[in-house]
């Protein structure tokens, strides 16, 4: 049932006009400072037990301590059906973790793997939508020879940057947006053990 029809969004077995978290399951509407929220539902109130509340968790009813979202489309990956961003659901998805929507055999010949175990960290796009430049961001814990690609929701290569060896440590790299047309691309880094995968639009 879609949720502008479903009477029971969080399907807690009260009603959304009676319910104090209407999005958030809670069949016991506590609401211990009676201000017409629930507990569940408050800022600082923490539903899965992760440690992060649930007004900046990204998953806030699945326990995902490190909060990852390789799509950084603002829902954790435990949670997040289309965990690469590129439009396929991951049960339906032959590369689940790394954006392919022509459903190319990406994955037959490039390792995808997770962020850390390519020695990358805190991976972001400033600014995201970005409009005439766009800076790709990250920590690398050890050098390595890494090439930057834009891809298209259809598959295609829209611009490129050469290979480069990045040293261990903070990088900032300006991203080839000249020509490229405003829309949805994803932002591949690349190297011989593997691929990652970053939302960008254009706008």
């Amino acid at each position: 049932i879609g949720d502008l029809c479903d009477m029971d969004i969080d399907g807690d077995g009260v009603p959304n006009d009676v319910d104090n978290c209407p999005f958030v399951p809670n069949p016991d509407q506590s609401d211990t400072d009676q201000d017409g929220t629930g507990d569940t539902c408050e800022p600082e109130a923490d539903g899965d037990g992760d440690g992060v509340s649930n007004a900046v968790d990204n998953c806030p009813l699945t326990t995902n301590t490190d909060q990852a979202d390789q799509d950084q489309d603002g829902i954790g990956d435990v949670c997040d059906n289309d965990i690469d961003g590129d439009g396929i659901r991951n049960d339906l998805d032959n590369c689940p973790e790394v954006a392919n929507p022509d459903q190319s055999a990406v994955c037959d010949d490039i390792v995808s793997t997770n962020n850390l175990s390519l020695g990358l960290e805190n991976i972001r796009i400033q600014p995201n939508p970005a409009r005439d430049e766009a800076w790709l961001e990250l920590s690398l814990q050890k050098a390595g020879d890494w090439s930057v690609a834009i891809i298209g929701l259809d598959g295609k290569t829209y611009a490129r940057l050469p290979a480069l060896t990045w040293s261990a440590g903070s990088q900032r790299v300006a991203l080839p947006l000249g020509g490229v047309q405003p829309g949805m691309y994803f932002v591949h880094l690349e190297s011989t053990q593997g691929v990652i995968a970053r939302k960008l639009v254009v706008r």
